[in-house]
This record gives C-alpha cells, sequence and structure tokens, in this order.
C-alpha cells in the first residue's frame, strides 16, 4: 500500500500537507487538495488504521456531503440525519461541496480514504453522477446511500423524491381552480423543476407564456423578488405562479404585494419544500410537501443496517412522493377563496 511520503513526492508537497489534505484542513488550496486525492485514488490509499479503531472502539464514523446547509431542503435531511447518527452512537463528519461536482467527488475520496464506515452523498448535480460512483465501487467496499434530485445509481442504494409528481400536483391544482395563464419563478439550481412544469402546463392545455418564465442567478427570497418584478412589468399578467421552492415564493410575495396586487385574489402563488414559515405567512403558503425526514430515516436505516451486517448487500432504489397542502395563497380565478385548507 502506497505511503504518505509516496504520495506527497509525486504531488510535488511535504508529508504533513498530504496529511492535512486526507483530513480535511482548510490551510491548503482546493485545487491541491484535489491533486493529492488523486494521486491517493491512483496509488489505491486507505487510511485503514483510522478505520480498524473507529470499529474496535465501536464508534462507527459516518460522513455527510451536502451542497449546502442555507437553504431550508438540504438543512432538514442533514439534521435528521445528524439526529440519527448521534442516536446511534456514532461520529459524523459533514463536507459541504457547493454544488460543485469536482468538489463533491474529491469529498468523497478524501472522507474513503480517512476510514468512514459509511456515507451519506447528497448531490444535486446535473452531470451524470453514475460515472463517478461506478470508479468509486471499484475502489472501495463501504456503504453509500446516495440522495439525488434527478438520477438513481444502479451500483449504490439511492433515494429520491419525485419533484416531477410534486409539480404537476401544484399545476394541476392551479387549472383545476380554473387558472390558464400560470407563471414560473426560479433559480439555476432549481431549474430541473421546469422541465416538469413546462410538461404539466402542455398536458393541461394551460398557456405556455415565456414571458412568464423567469430563472436568475439570484437565490432565495431575492431571487424570487426580483424575478417576479420582472414579470409584472408585462402588459398582461398571469393569474397563477408556481414558485421553484418556499423561499422564492416568499421572495415574489413581496413584489406582488408592492404592486399592490392581492394575494390570492388577483394571483394565486405555490411554492415547494413546506418550510416552517410556510404556515406563517399572510397568506399562508400553498406548497408541496417533500418528506425530507423520512429521507433521512431511511438513508440511516439503510446504512447502519450495511455497516453492521457485512452479508446484507441488497441495493434498493427508493423513490418517495411529495404532497401538496393546499393553504390561502391560491383561490378560484374568481377569486373565491378556496376552502380546501390544510395546516
Amino acid at each position: 500500500m502506497a505511503t504518505l511520503k509516496e504520495i506527497a513526492k509525486i504531488a510535488g508537497v511535504n508529508v504533513s500537507t498530504v496529511s492535512k489534505a486526507l483530513n480535511g484542513h482548510n490551510d491548503i488550496n482546493e485545487e491541491t487538495k484535489g491533486r493529492i486525492i488523486k494521486i491517493t485514488q491512483q496509488m489505491n490509499y486507505f487510511n485503514k488504521k483510522s478505520n480498524v479503531q473507529n470499529q474496535a472502539n465501536g464508534n462507527y464514523m459516518i460522513g455527510v456531503i451536502c451542497p449546502e446547509i442555507d437553504s431550508n431542503f438540504y438543512a432538514q435531511i442533514v439534521t435528521k440525519i445528524e439526529e440519527k447518527v448521534m442516536d446511534k452512537g456514532y461520529s459524523l463528519v459533514i463536507g459541504l461541496s457547493q454544488f460543485n461536482p469536482e468538489k463533491e467527488s474529491n469529498y468523497l475520496r478524501l472522507l474513503l480514504n480517512k476510514g468512514v464506515d459509511g456515507v451519506v452523498l447528497i448531490t444535486s448535480t446535473n452531470q451524470s453522477i453514475a460515472d463517478i460512483m461506478s470508479e468509486i465501487k471499484k475502489d472501495f467496499n463501504i456503504p453509500i446511500i446516495v440522495i439525488t434530485v434527478n438520477q438513481m445509481v444502479d451500483c449504490y442504494d439511492s433515494i429520491k423524491i419525485d419533484d416531477h409528481v410534486g409539480v404537476t400536483m401544484a399545476i394541476n391544482h392551479l387549472v383545476q381552480l380554473g387558472h390558464k395563464k400560470i407563471g414560473y419563478v426560479g433559480d439555476r439550481l432549481s431549474i430541473h423543476r421546469l422541465d416538469s412544469f413546462r410538461e404539466a402546463l402542455d398536458k393541461s392545455n394551460a398557456r405556455i407564456e415565456e414571458k412568464w418564465i423567469r430563472i436568475g442567478t439570484e437565490r432565495f427570497e431575492e431571487g424570487g423578488y426580483l424575478r417576479m418584478k420582472e414579470i409584472l412589468k408585462s402588459k398582461e399578467l398571469p393569474t397563477a405562479i408556481l414558485a421553484s421552492y418556499d423561499d422564492i415564493a416568499i421572495g415574489a410575495m413581496r413584489a406582488i404585494h408592492e404592486k399592490g396586487m392581492r394575494i390570492p385574489q388577483d394571483i394565486s402563488i405555490v411554492g415547494v419544500d413546506n418550510i416552517g414559515t410556510a404556515r406563517y405567512l399572510n397568506p399562508n403558503l400553498t406548497t408541496v410537501s417533500e418528506p425530507v425526514n423520512e429521507m433521512g430515516d431511511i438513508a440511516c436505516s439503510i446504512l447502519f443496517n450495511k455497516i453492521e451486517n457485512k452479508a446484507y448487500t441488497t441495493i434498493q432504489s427508493v423513490v418517495l412522493k411529495p404532497e401538496l397542502i393546499i393553504r390561502e395563497s391560491t383561490a378560484c380565478i374568481e377569486g373565491s377563496v378556496n376552502l380546501e385548507v390544510y395546516a
């Protein structure tokens, strides 16, 4: 097996730099860290010492890789995983990939080389994750659970929420209320929901107007506010809006109020995620609730089973269905309040 000294020589750095890279220190740049991790991959370096010590002490180490913890969606998943890991008496280490596929792959290699006993990889990358995971499978025999937005992974256990179903439910709800002029506001990181929006509109025979579809780089409330203001400049306005997630919806609601329009009498709005704030808004927000807690529970259940039972090798692909939570921000196009309200 390769030594740290051999890796350092090839990388053109000292041994301490290699050690820092493999232990996640932040005082070396990402380029150097990435180069070192790739070399360890090529030389099949594995930190067995750390792994054996963890298992001997009964203190298994779980790695979690997540794009961010700024958004409610990812924060809820990580919080649930952390809760389950701590209850189990295991340790947890978290890496944030910042939606960067290369950083995501580097973190994965780093955790595996560090000797973790299992990994939950939460990925939103639009490029194929399957190829990356296939290569990982060749080098490491460690349980990994992939939580994904777009794609399932054949070689590892995968969990995803059927976003397409959620968006379709939201559009069908608006169409049933009589809306035919429906707009969309979102950011580039949630753009995967736009295809589902277009498909749902097409199937419902509602109008698809590009001037009512706004995507930008700004995120959260700011993104929703700015994109909605762009739509409100149109001479003809939509009667309803789908926001790609609830924070976007909150910003859009602010822009609508500033325009002097009423929600839902003048314009209805639906979000996605069912964040805690949604039920306390005025009006409270109709939204698609995604089962993120169940996602964290299932991921940990499968991972713990595979860590403790090496004979358990069945690969599972789990798809969870979202739920439409109807509140006060949507109403019939005539302006009558929707009476089918859930907390």
